[in-house]
């Protein structure tokens, strides 16, 4: 965060560093009984995907996304994600919610369909940025799911950090930490893909054209013999055009200038797509960006926009809320899709990257990230891979193991005053799958699936009927169940008051919204 590194004792008491907040975005297919992408639309029983608080759909109508509210424990937001999901199988309708990161069997990816958000301007703009996004990349890449950490540190803690530094408290320096926090995210986010990646194999109906590195099973999988994350590789969520495009994140206003300028800048292969004949939109625009969420940063630094406000614009006007950790695999082995282990060390890792010196990054550094992710992802379990920094190149143990060695004492003093040292055991979980790449969780699956006679869709599909089994016999309580219904009837009404409000000509509505106005 700073040229000179600090401890975690100077800024908070264990029980205040505790107390920062998680939320968590989870997404899942839903597919029929035998694995194919469903054809339904997203049951009306869940709500408008469009204004409904914690149930919305990502980029198909058959890819649902559970949206938790920030809490500060983990315990807490996974027990509000239990509770949707919870909801969610209950209302399926003998569908399966698919529990691994890659997706199921696609017969034909243009009938994978694209989600709906009804007549409103906010809808159709919603709508047809993912039919841009279908013309740009194709839709079988977007059907690829994640989970997203929502950090937020707990508020007394910027005071402490500013005191602590000899700083003068304002929003302008509490901005310049958490730039410094995504820095660190970016340079040392590789090791979340090699501890919790769990996707190093995929259906080949994914991709008619598997890449070299892809190899063939005897039981017809492809799979990257060492990787990680296929998630996270380049036929993961890739954007070859984004490629030369560096979005800088030394400070909050270069990191807005520059998605600015991506969603300004034509891109000539997208212009050659065309944006709209008459009423038939193709895209939202021809830039080299839509909006800023096409951006794939493994981080993004974040705040609630309001109503058809630019994320960017939010950022401006209020600063940086929390983070968005994007790097992570859908986990296969719990129906929540992550484990409070995982989250555990989550959390120790954003407290790293706050602690550590966090010096401006260079266009080479940016290289250096992109190169160690990508190489991470497709060949992270090889023996002896070697990782970029800044002065050299350094074996993925050696720096996994550095990582790990700073992680400890702020383990330690997190876990003071709890009853079993859990903070401490993620260290060891992830010092143990350094030392032993066959202990991470991409090597079990590997493992699993190379068992597996019919391969990759047989072991998902068993995880996806045995996982939302689970959750549709965990108990909720009626009134829950209630609280649920009664949001999903008031999403459905507000989706209704903003098509009747929404008078303006889409065209006009589109440019005050790229105009900021």
């Amino acid at each position: 965060m700073t040229s000179t590194r600090i401890s975690i004792e100077q800024l908070l008491t264990p029980a205040e560093a505790r107390n920062g907040l998680r939320g968590l975005e989870r997404e899942a297919l839903r597919v029929t009984r035998t694995g194919h992408i469903a054809q339904t639309p997203h049951p009306r029983a869940l709500g408008s995907t469009l204004t409904h608080p914690s149930i919305t759909t990502d980029f198909s109508e058959a890819l649902p996304e559970f949206v938790t509210s920030p809490h500060p424990s983990s315990a807490d937001t996974l027990a509000e994600l239990r509770d949707i999901e919870a909801f969610v199988a209950r209302n399926l309708d003998d569908e399966l919610l698919w529990m691994t990161s890659m997706p199921c069997f696609i017969d034909d990816p243009d009938t994978i369909p694209i989600a709906d958000y009804g007549t409103s301007n906010i809808g159709r703009m919603k709508h047809l940025y993912r039919v841009g996004l279908h013309h740009r990349y194709g839709r079988a890449m977007q059907v690829i799911a994640g989970v997203h950490f929502n950090y937020s540190y707990p508020m007394p803690l910027w005071d402490a950090l500013f005191a602590a530094t000899g700083q003068a408290a304002s929003r302008v320096a509490r901005d310049a930490a958490w730039m410094g926090i995504v820095r660190n995210v970016q340079r040392h986010g590789w090791l979340l893909a090699y501890l919790f990646g769990a996707s190093p194999a995929v259906c080949p109906s994914f991709t008619r054209q598997p890449p070299a590195w892809l190899v063939r099973l005897a039981n017809g999988t492809l799979a990257a013999p060492h990787g990680t994350s296929l998630r996270l590789s380049d036929i993961g969520y890739k954007n070859t055009h984004q490629a030369s495009l560096t979005i800088s994140t030394n400070t909050l206003s270069e990191y807005v200038a520059d998605l600015s300028r991506a969603l300004a800048t034509e891109e000539p292969a997208y212009a050659a797509i065309g944006v709209r004949n008459g009423d038939d939109w193709r895209q939202l625009s021809a830039g080299i960006l839509q909006i800023e969420n096409e951006y794939y940063g493994l981080v993004r630094p974040k705040n609630r926009p309001r109503a058809s406000e630019r994320p960017t614009l939010t950022l401006l006007r209020e600063g940086v809320r929390y983070a968005e950790v994007r790097a992570l695999d859908v986990d296969p082995w719990t129906p929540l899709g992550i484990s409070p282990e995982t989250m555990d060390f989550l959390e120790l890792f954003m407290w790293f990257c706050l602690l550590e010196p966090s010096p401006p990054l260079t266009s080479g550094d940016y290289l250096e990230i992109d190169y160690n992710q990508r190489n991470v992802a497709v060949r992270g379990r090889e023996p002896g891979l070697r990782l970029r920094t800044a002065r050299d190149c350094i074996a993925l143990r050696d720096w996994g193991q550095n990582i790990a060695t700073g992680l400890a004492p702020i383990a330690e003093y997190l876990d003071k005053g709890l009853a079993e040292p859990r903070y401490a055991a993620a260290v060891e979980r992830a010092e143990a799958c350094l030392q032993d790449p066959g202990l991470t969780p991409s090597a079990r699956a590997l493992t699993e699936i190379r068992d597996n006679e019919s391969g990759f869709m047989a072991w998902a599909l068993a995880r996806a009927r045995q996982h939302t089994a689970a959750l549709h016999a965990l108990p909720l309580a009626a009134e829950v169940e209630e609280q649920y219904r009664q949001s999903a009837r008031e999403s459905l009404r507000k989706q209704e008051a903003l098509e009747a409000e929404s008078t303006e000509p889409f065209a006009t509505y589109l440019a005050r919204y790229y105009a900021g106005i």
